[in-house]
């Protein structure tokens, strides 16, 4: 008897949010309001409370975080090309704030409205003292102020050093106030700003945030695991050692009492904890674990706390940290990469952490499954109401739209599974393509492919393609792929075409074909294209690179491609592309159940349709006239590298760009360029062979946008 696995009853019910994107053309269904990261939280009293993030992200709440509301800022207000990722917040009451990065928006009516003013440098964090002076912390070293209650800032103070960046400014008196940054710099002044002393640092790690428990006791965390002290005034700062965070990064301290304190530990967003002390700092125990990136903890009263996390996430816990729960409604946290729909109304998902999901309603419900075992799904296909497939480290079958589960096959070490109908499928497993006619009842193997990692087989037909990936040389070594075909349904196999993808330089990784004719293989390289079979390629979508997501095409015009967090689509057959869709996590996965109505899924639970094709906001073509949104800086591709890494960034506007290199240490090791750029999309080659084994980072300056990225040189 084959094990039976039943539904759980758990429905989450999912409204059409006002949520929407900046892009307007995509709006959440889940998390709701909102899955973009959230990069600050601030409380101006225990009830009324702000969050802001990604995507010109502002979250609301008047009942203690209880319930949280999107608040948009309307369109008319927000400069043409502005960077929308909000990182600092402040308000000197429930009706009156600041938000800000590229700029800071000011509201007087708790966010119904808001007004733009324009800063030197971009901002990331804001305090004010009185309802007319107020301070911003921001990148090249920079303090600035304001006398008018924000309609004017200017330059008070100034480093040497124009790459530090200062992460966190506030003041304990109206006169004292404190700012901390880049390799360990904290300042300080006692006549509000006039003057800033240098009490510690300007080299070394970073300092993210601070805090004051009274006028003479304070705190500060930063990168590497590193906590400061001070106990007169900030005057001088030693550095604790009661607990190893393993080079993790403490983003944000706060102190309830002399003895008790809260930081969070982050790394890279993988992982997202809390840890507490009753001894000022001596020892620290974890408190909890959350699994994904927080950016901030705010206490309300007593023992209640607030934190905002990534993936639009906000958890709230009323025993002092011991519990938390998330207050965003939220069906799944797992990183969803498998979507089928059969229709309109009902769609299934499928992920990460044992997770499968199921609509009947268009998405406006989703209801979380009990699934098979505890496993990781990479794939999910339903033909009918009824019957469908469910792949993880087993191959499992329903008959019954999901209510129980048969186990079919043990799959292990699988690379791919792919269903055409419900008798037809294939598995890619240690270079050996497995295939059934019967439903899984028997498989069939055919010649083994060394390194295979993919394939494809065109619907009612005997073509098929595997593609495979290796790397040849050392220490000098190029990349390549092998593309094979088969028309005889895996019978027998013909290498068809070689890949020579360069040093170090990835590979294809997704292969798709729309019809008998017509295919792409796309991956890190970017995307190429046949319409013959195979037999040759072009290479015609220059900007396309970095693609991480799978290809889908809804019909042999309409096709949809991810770059991590991007969505580009094309009408014309792959012919040039369009990005529809920004958010700040990275996008797996599509399914449209016609031309305008589809859905997009991801990292962090990330459900999102739209009703109009996606939209067109940036045309992607081989013509280099590529004009972007905004200000990117991209992870540096392949990493870790040896020697070379290929360093990617968009402009949205003509900017003096400056892209440099620095060791752990803060030192900086190299100028890739230092120029006047036109708006597009940019790659430079950083070339490590004369440098160290080692972690390196690369940092993007322009006069609206700073942004820091890590990256490790393996030889």
């Amino acid at each position: 008897m084959k094990p039976k696995f039943l539904i759980k009853q758990i429905v989450f019910l999912i409204l059409f949010s006002s949520a929407s994107m900046s892009q307007s053309n995509w709006f959440w269904q889940n998390p709701i309001p909102t899955g973009n990261d959230l990069t600050n939280l601030y409380f101006s009293d225990s009830i009324t409370g702000y969050a802001v993030g990604f995507d010109f992200t502002i979250l609301k709440t008047t009942d203690s975080g209880e319930n949280w509301d999107f608040i948009r800022i309307d369109s008319n207000s927000i400069p043409a090309g502005l960077n929308g990722n909000l990182k600092a917040v402040y308000f000197l009451n429930s009706m009156t704030g600041y938000v800000g990065r590229n700029g800071i928006f000011k509201t007087t009516n708790g966010g119904d409205s808001w007004i733009f003013h324009s800063t030197p440098e971009p901002v990331n964090s804001i305090f004010f003292t009185t309802m007319d002076i107020g301070y911003a912390s921001c990148d090249r070293g920079k303090i600035i102020k304001t006398t008018n209650g924000g309609s004017n800032w200017f330059v008070q103070y100034e480093m040497e050093d124009y790459t530090i960046l200062l992460n966190k400014i506030k003041f304990i008196s109206i006169d004292t106030g404190f700012a901390v940054g880049s390799f360990q710099t904290i300042l300080k002044t006692t006549n509000q700003g006039d003057n800033w002393v240098v009490k510690n640092g300007t080299s070394g790690w970073h300092l993210f945030d601070f805090c004051f428990i009274n006028n003479t006791v304070g705190y500060a965390s930063g990168n590497y695991g590193k906590l400061a002290k001070t106990t007169n005034s900030g005057e001088n700062w030693f550095y604790l050692e009661g607990y190893n965070f393993n080079f993790r990064i403490l983003n944000n301290i706060q102190f309830t009492s002399i003895d008790t304190g809260y930081v969070l530990s982050t790394y890279f967003g993988s992982e997202g904890k809390i840890y507490k002390t009753i001894n000022g700092g001596s020892s620290w125990s974890l408190l909890y674990d959350l699994g994904y990136g927080i950016s901030k903890i705010c206490l309300l009263q007593n023992d209640k706390f607030v934190i905002s996390c990534d993936g639009g996430n906000i958890y709230k816990s009323t025993n002092s940290g011991v519990d938390w729960i998330n207050k965003i409604k939220n069906v799944s946290n797992a990183s969803l990469v498998s979507i089928s729909f059969i229709n309109e109304y009902t769609g299934y998902i499928a992920g990460s952490n044992n997770t499968v999901v199921k609509t009947t309603n268009s998405g406006l419900e989703w209801q979380a499954l009990y699934t098979p075992g505890i496993q990781n799904f990479s794939y999910i296909k339903f033909f009918d109401l009824q019957n469908g497939y469910l792949a993880g480290t087993s191959l499992y079958k329903t008959s019954n739209g999901g209510m129980n589960w048969d186990s079919v096959l043990l799959l292990n070490n699988l690379n791919n599974v792919r269903f055409l109908n419900l008798d037809t499928g294939y598995f890619l497993r240690e270079g050996y393509l497995h295939k059934t006619f019967n439903g899984g009842i028997s498989w069939d193997s055919s010649f083994i492919i060394g390194n295979a990692t993919n394939f494809y087989f065109l619907e009612n037909n005997d073509t098929g393609f595997v593609i495979n990936e290796y790397t040849i040389g050392f220490p000098i070594s190029r990349d390549y792929n092998d593309l094979y075909r088969t028309t005889n349904n895996g019978k027998s196999w013909n290498l068809i075409r070689t890949f020579i993808n360069g040093l170090s330089s990835g590979f294809y990784e997704d292969i798709l074909f729309i019809n008998n004719n017509t295919g792409f293989l796309a991956g890190p390289l970017g995307i190429v294209k046949t319409t013959n079979t195979g037999n040759s390629w072009s290479y015609t979508y220059d900007g396309l690179y970095g693609l991480s997501g799978k290809m889908y095409f809804y019909n042999d015009n309409i096709g949809y491609i991810s770059s991590y967090n991007k969505i580009y689509k094309t009408t014309n057959t792959g012919n040039n592309w369009n990005r529809v869709l920004e958010v700040s996590n990275n996008i797996e996965s599509y399914s449209f159940t016609d031309n305008n109505t589809g859905y997009a899924i991801g990292q962090l639970g990330s459900i999102l349709k739209t009703t109009n094709g996606g939209g067109v906001y940036v045309n992607i073509s081989g013509d280099n006239e590529h004009i972007p949104l905004s200000f990117n800086l991209y992870q540096n591709y392949p990493n870790p590298f040896n020697p070379e890494t290929v360093i990617k960034f968009d402009l949205s506007i003509k900017s003096r760009v400056k892209l440099s290199v620095t060791d752990i240490l803060g030192r900086k090791v190299k100028t890739i360029t230092e120029s006047d750029l036109e708006p597009g999309e940019y790659s430079y080659e950083f070339d490590g062979s004369s440098f160290a084994s080692g972690i390196y980072f690369y940092k993007l300056e322009t006069e609206n946008f700073s942004q820091t990225k890590r990256m490790v040189l393996l030889k």
